[in-house]
């Protein structure tokens, strides 16, 4: 029985120890978090566009959408933008279907589309690319969407001024409590965040006049707002 006194008054007495490291490592640790963040110009964008075409057969819409497509690929590769630059998405050819009074179903013709993507890396040829499809029958330019070739470089910079700003900061909290600044504990960019913002402009229904000088497009990106957190622990000394 005294032994299982004294055992347990040891257990007791570890954790207490315990606790008391605990706090004490509490006490000489200083959690901060550092942000950063950068405005820039956005210097590529995606162009998402859709062509379509009508019928009576399926193969009819078939060679439409094919010439069509054609068409588009060749206005990108005038401006510049083709190669893996271009890539297809949806393709389809669908009936179009009544159902008549007495529940009748006919078949009154065939409808097709097709969805591209297009990467414009060269900003300054946005306006371009837009007039050159815009000039094409039956497609439409559903959006614009801007953003950033190298957005990783930016952001890795943004990482290493967010954990220069964190450890500025615990500097000062530090002196200030006349305490000194130690080392890094650990770091936590899990956070790390900024909007996308991509700029959509649409451009359906772009003006058509055969052969009249049409005014050229001017799009204006604006700026992209870019921001990394960084929570970081610091020793203290």
């Amino acid at each position: 029985m005294k032994l299982i006194k004294t055992l347990c008054l040891g257990l007791v007495i570890t954790a207490l120890l315990g606790m008391g490291n605990a706090f004490a490592d509490e006490k000489n640790v200083i959690a901060v978090t550092g942000t950063a963040f950068s405005e820039v110009k956005p210097d590529m964008a995606t162009v998402n566009m859709r062509v379509e075409a009508k019928g009576e057969t399926s193969p009819e819409v078939r060679e439409a959408l094919a010439a069509q497509i054609a068409k588009v690929q060749q206005a990108l590769a005038f401006a510049g933008v083709n190669g893996d630059k271009v890539k297809t998405g949806q393709y389809n050819i669908t009936s179009n279907v009544i159902y008549r009074r007495n529940g009748q179903r006919q078949t009154i013709g065939y409808k097709g589309n097709c969805t591209f993507t297009a990467q414009v890396e060269e900003i300054d040829k946005i306006g371009t690319v837009v007039d050159r499809l815009g000039n094409i029958s039956q497609v439409q330019i559903t959006s614009v969407n801007y953003g950033l070739l190298h957005r990783e470089e930016i952001e890795r910079k943004l990482l290493a001024q967010a954990t220069a700003n964190a450890k500025e900061k615990a500097s000062i909290v530090a002196t200030a409590g006349g305490r000194t600044l130690g080392s890094l504990i650990s770091a936590d960019i899990d956070s790390q965040g900024g909007s996308r913002v991509n700029m959509t402009y649409a451009v359906n229904d772009l003006a058509r006049s055969g052969g009249a000088k049409m005014t050229s497009t001017q799009l204006s990106p604006g700026t992209m707002k870019l921001t990394a957190y960084v929570r970081t622990q610091w020793s203290l000394q």
